[in-house]
């Protein structure tokens, strides 16, 4: 049985290129069987990680957990046997500086982000991505309105996408659209 907690800002450091991530209460923990008795070695189980927050290409100027990329209540699991992978955050920002950022937010309904890969579910339509309450924020446009910024959710499947964005408030409609390709 693995299970272990880093409780401090825990970094990985890549000769050459510094710290590549950091993190915030790193727990790996899981459940991992080899069995190598007859044939071919047998791996089954899962590793699992959670933590209170990520960065990846940190700020190395600063001890704050701040980077490229960063997220809060971070969680994901691999099937050793399967190769399935999920992923996600509560938040989710990505700021490329005077660029533009781009955020999510699970907010009470969870996470902002999800990432799910399961090497056995061949359906076309399999979600891969999940995002919610996306907004966009672009300096060179200041004055774009916050209407034109953000999306509900947007879902990446195998064969397309959905996005669905509410316009005027509570109570009103909702605007969907959805590109998919090859077979549904």
């Amino acid at each position: 049985v693995l299970n272990d907690t880093l409780n401090a800002i825990d970094t990985f450091v890549r000769e050459g290129l510094g710290r590549l991530a950091e993190f915030d209460n790193l727990r790996v923990f899981g459940d991992v069987t080899v069995d190598w008795s007859a044939g071919p070695v047998d791996v089954s189980g899962n590793i699992n990680v959670t933590a209170d927050g990520a960065a990846i290409f940190p700020d190395q100027t600063t001890d704050a957990l701040d980077g490229v990329a960063t997220a809060t209540g971070v969680h994901g699991s691999l099937d050793l046997a399967s190769g399935a992978l999920a992923l996600g955050a509560n938040t989710f920002l990505l700021d490329l500086g005077d660029q533009f950022t781009l955020s999510a937010d699970g907010g009470a309904n969870g996470d902002g982000i999800a990432f799910t890969y399961d090497p056995a579910d061949t359906d076309p339509a399999a979600t891969l991505l999940t995002v919610q309450n996306l907004q966009v924020d672009i300096p060179a446009f200041p004055d774009l309105p916050l209407d034109l910024r953000t999306l509900d959710q947007l879902v990446v499947r195998r064969n397309g996408f959905d996005l669905t964005k509410s316009a005027g408030g509570p109570g009103t409609n909702s605007l969907e659209a959805s590109r998919t390709t090859g077979a549904s």
